[in-house]
């Protein structure tokens, strides 16, 4: 069981840490409105990765489920553990970074906004790259 407690909170850790759009927008909502209202959006996983759980976590989670459901649970938990936690952890960082000065958060936005607009230009153009790759062939 604790070795799909740490598979879990492997592969949530190496999700939490690397850049996304969700980090930016956490980092863009912290330092525009604080922390107390933006730490409820470090649940947001709980909801939103029901289909990378089906798609990818799902084979594995199949897995553990069938070995006892309490390896299922393990890997869940701790996924979602340090998913949350991390989130947050990033949440309450900027936060700090947010008494730095209206200058310095002023920047810290717009680094975040020219982060999530090159994350949707990259989205786009990938969309529109696999979607020549799947016409032609």
């Amino acid at each position: 069981m604790i070795a799909y407690l740490i598979l879990g909170m492997t592969y949530a850790f190496a999700a939490a840490v690397e850049p996304g759009p969700l980090q930016t927008y956490l980092i863009s909502q912290t330092l525009s409105h604080g922390w107390r209202r933006t730490l409820p959006a470090a649940f947001s996983p709980l909801i939103s990765d029901g289909p990378v759980i089906a798609l990818v976590l799902g084979p594995l989670l199949l897995k553990a489920w069938r070995e006892t459901s309490a390896h299922g649970v393990a890997l869940l938990a701790g996924f979602y553990g340090v998913m949350v936690l991390s989130l947050a952890a990033t949440i309450v960082l900027f936060a700090a970074a947010r008494n730095l000065g209206p200058r310095v958060t002023r920047v810290l936005i717009a680094l975040s906004s020219v982060a999530l607009a090159c994350f949707g230009c990259y989205l786009l153009w990938s969309g529109d790259v696999a979607a020549g790759v799947f016409q032609s062939g």
